[in-house]
């Protein structure tokens, strides 16, 4: 049995306690299981981990380390409803589910896809942000959005994750642009 089968009858496991829950759960969220083992497959390529929100009325899986708006967690945590969140971390190459707590969950979220670094070149400082913005462009982790990657168009992606509230992704917009000028001005 492959590690996404095994999540995903831990994840039916989980969810169902007893035999009625069990049958009240798959009545009512089948299909948003069914949605976040696609959203396991969809993502694997580009990270292996993942939160996963268990509540009494729906379940929410977000990929780490893609850029994924942090507010999206907070809206999923901390909803009007009051109800009570369960948090897992799924590690797909490990095959495992482990419970952790909201603060966990908010610190994993918080982890930038890449880390730019002065010690980066800068032809690695714009490999690694152009496929950032690829990868999440062609999973539509931001939604719909026609921008490309290619450097120039950086602003506009920034101006686009400040309009979002992507703090996230904006702030490594930022930083890797920043990088660059550095590198730019050492060269001169």
């Amino acid at each position: 049995m492959s590690n996404l089968s095994k999540i995903h009858h831990r994840m039916l496991d989980m969810v169902c306690i007893n035999k009625d829950a069990y049958h009240f759960f798959i009545h009512q969220f089948r299909n948003s299981i069914k949605e976040d083992i696609r959203t396991l497959i969809q993502f694997q390529q580009i990270t292996s981990k993942f939160i996963w929100i268990v509540k009494p009325d729906d379940v929410v899986l977000i990929p780490l380390k893609v850029g994924i708006n942090p507010l999206l967690l907070a809206r999923h945590l901390y909803s009007e409803t009051g109800l009570e969140a369960h948090i897992y971390l799924i590690d797909i190459v490990k095959g495992t589910i482990e419970p952790i707590t909201h603060i966990q969950a908010e610190c994993f979220i918080g982890h930038q896809p890449i880390k730019p670094s002065i010690t980066n070149s800068e032809l690695e400082l714009i490999t690694n942000m152009q496929s950032v913005l690829d990868k999440g462009k062609k999973l539509k982790a931001w939604g719909e959005i026609d921008l490309s990657s290619d450097r120039q168009y950086w602003p506009q992606w920034s101006a686009f994750f400040l309009r979002s509230k992507n703090q996230l992704m904006f702030s490594l917009i930022g930083k890797t642009l920043l990088l660059l000028k550095q590198k730019e001005k050492g060269r001169k």
